[in-house]
């Protein structure tokens, strides 16, 4: 039976409410006379708990940004902005006092590109979920910088040590910056030091970012290419040098231009607190990138990308600078190759004194990093990991050198890279109906889409820019080359995948009550699999590397060269096995390898090679360099991959006596 209201109980319940309700304005209002404490205790009660909600939703949306564990990227982006959004509420009083860079450089730089949304809402404290992959960005930068900085890793400049008169260290010397002092003897020690760290994260970039080949598309390219009516390449989603990939896209496909490696360098600068700029030559209307510009003792030392040397000085084994290119423009002059090392019909390089009489030094801004959101958040993380997320690009161009003929600039290639990808995004829903732009977007399917959707692929990745090397049975994960191994997949594994419930579920492959989409879906992973499988080989010799064995990395290299599944990462292969050998002191090994043709970075590998070679008859009078010659020091036969690959490195086998200088 339905219950009835009894309407005199409701009239009595309602009198009580009133009753207390006019009891406490009585109350509160005689408190707030008389100044009792009991409010004071009963704000600050709840102005505690305000702050513990908020420092705890920050905490727990941060742990999302510094796990190296990945997952879908879908999911991630909405956790991280519904986080952050709901830590905002409750920050919105602190926002009003965070200071943001407004000033007429920014105004100009944002000019036309105001519709972009990461700019709609820059001065709310409302977060995109774009921001995400800004915020993950920060992280990596930081642990690459700091990790890569703070490694005692002499062994990887074997080529600076031996120019710089055969260097021999002293119990207690820290190597590369002994070197980086004799060799630039006017600098003070904290000039030092920051050239000492742009050369560690410049080689850094250039062993692990492989080099692809520039893009300039015409105008015939740009109409049969264009995902959209908008008439910049960048903005209709046509494929061009350096606005392709945003810089966190760069670290995790592990590949990028000559301008997308000079952006990561930079952001590295940056997170070591060292000023840089991208040089660039040409008509000011539209300056062609050069070289980075470290900005030390009042001038600029040059990074070459496109080299990736940096510009070799008077003194063999220093680093040049702007200046002294201006002095002495046979510096540029003599990275023409010969004849001798080359017949290709262009064999200039790319810069010459005419054109660095007049450059542009632009200064790589972030747009995310000028919005309130991120102003407000930077001071307000917990924990150890904090973030450099605000940028103050003004302050930035008023530290920078004051030169005659270098026009200081902010650089808009960020925005045009958002342009890129907003048009990327937006066309890939639309290609599943239409056959000619999914046509157009095919280079997308084979260079990203496998990756962005095997999430243990970034998860490895991440545990290499962490720098996870060591195994701790505390933590019960994997570390970066123990992951490695796991994806470097065998046929068996790849053709039995249905039945191995264990590595379905690793990789998210789940059986459902449709058998037609379930093998629609492993047929489609079973081929990200393979593409992984290739993408790893090369991955692995970077983590050996950078975890200091040099040998073990030759070993692992040398058995993979020659295999046809790697042809995509060959002379980045072959570029990466040149370094092991000259850090192990087999300099002919080295240079052969340098000379490897088909590689993107060939001009600079013959001229790596060439400088190899002469420092080496320098400091070994009457070696031979350069000839072919049998050697076993490294096997032929592919490393184990159940074997440990964090052993010490065996002593090398050379082919030239070379005694150790130390």
């Amino acid at each position: 039976m339905e219950s009835q209201t009894n309407p005199v109980r409701t009239k009595v319940n309602w009198n009580r409410i009133l009753h207390r309700w006019a009891l406490a304005c009585c109350s509160i209002a005689i408190l707030a006379l008389t100044g009792c404490g009991r409010t004071d205790q009963t704000l600050s009660t709840i102005d505690t708990s305000v702050l513990s909600a908020k420092t705890n939703d920050l905490s727990r949306t941060m742990d999302f940004i510094f796990a190296d564990r990945q997952f879908d990227q879908k999911s991630f982006e909405e956790k991280v902005s519904l986080g952050l959004n709901r830590w905002a509420n409750y920050s919105a009083d602190e926002a009003k006092f965070a200071k943001v860079d407004r000033s007429d450089a920014v105004k100009s730089w944002i000019g036309q590109h105001q519709d972009l949304a990461i700019f709609s809402r820059n001065e709310e404290l409302v977060f995109l979920n774009t921001d995400a992959y800004f915020l993950q960005e920060a992280f990596w930068i930081s642990e690459i910088s700091r990790r890569v900085i703070e490694k005692p890793a002499t062994n990887f400049f074997e080529l600076t040590r031996l120019a710089a008169d055969n260097f021999s260290f002293g119990a207690g010397t820290n190597g590369l910056s002994a070197i980086i002092t004799k060799l630039h003897p006017e600098l003070d020690e904290k000039q030092t030091s920051s050239l000492v760290s742009a050369l560690k994260l410049s080689d850094w970039v250039v062993r692990n970012i492989y080099l692809l080949e520039e893009i300039s598309p015409t105008e015939d390219d740009i109409e049969t290419q264009r995902l959209n009516d908008l008439s910049d390449p960048w903005s209709a989603g046509v494929r061009g040098t350096g606005y392709q990939r945003h810089p966190w896209q760069t670290l995790i496909y592990g590949r990028g231009d000559y301008v997308d490696r000079a952006k990561l360098l930079l952001m590295l600068l940056r997170e070591a607190e060292i000023d840089a700029v991208m040089l660039c030559v040409g008509e000011q209307a539209n300056p062609v990138p050069w070289a980075v510009g470290v900005a030390i003792n009042d001038d600029y030392f040059l990074f070459d990308t496109k080299l990736g040397l940096p510009v070799p000085g008077k003194t063999p084994g220093s680093i040049a600078t702007l200046k002294s290119v201006r002095t002495s423009p046979e510096l540029l002059s003599a990275l023409d190759l010969t004849l001798e090392e080359s017949l290709e019909d262009d064999t200039k390089y790319w810069a010459n004194s005419a054109q660095i009489k007049s450059l542009v030094a632009k200064t790589y801004v972030v747009p995310e990093s000028l919005s309130k959101r991120m102003a407000a958040l930077e001071p307000n993380q917990v924990g150890d990991n904090r973030l450099n997320l605000a940028a103050y690009p003004q302050q930035e161009l008023a530290r920078l050198p004051k030169i005659q003929g270098v026009e200081n600039q902010l650089w808009d290639i960020a925005l045009k890279t958002h342009r890129f990808r907003k048009a990327v995004s937006e066309a890939i829903p639309r290609a599943t109906s239409e056959d000619d732009l999914a046509d157009r977007l095919k280079w997308y399917y084979s260079e990203e889409m496998y990756v962005n959707q095997f999430h243990i692929y970034r998860t490895n990745r991440v545990r290499f820019f962490k720098g996870m090397f060591e195994s701790r049975e505390e933590q019960r994960k994997r570390n970066a080359v123990e992951s490695c191994h796991v994806l470097l997949y065998t046929d068996d594994e790849i053709d039995g995948l249905a039945t191995n419930e264990e590595a379905m579920n690793m990789i998210g492959l789940l059986k459902d009550k449709n058998p037609a989409g379930f093998e629609s879906r492993l047929k489609s992973v079973q081929a990200q699999m393979r593409l992984v499988r290739r993408d790893v080989g090369l991955f692995l010799s970077q983590c050996l590397f950078d975890n200091g064995n040099p040998g073990t990395c030759a070993n692992w290299l040398d058995g993979i060269v020659r295999k046809d599944d790697v042809q995509r990462w060959r002379s980045g292969i072959q570029y990466l096995l040149g370094r092991s050998f000259e850090a192990r002191k087999e300099y002919d090994l080295a240079i052969e390898q340098y000379s490897q043709e088909g590689s993107n970075q060939l001009h600079g590998n013959l001229i790596r090679a060439r400088l190899l070679k002469a420092a080496v008859e320098k400091a070994y009078p009457g070696a031979s360099l350069g000839a072919k010659q049998e050697t076993e020091a490294v096997s032929t036969t592919e490393t184990d991959s159940s074997k440990s690959t964090l052993e010490s490195d065996p002593a090398p086998k050379e082919s030239v006596d070379f005694k150790e200088a130390e």
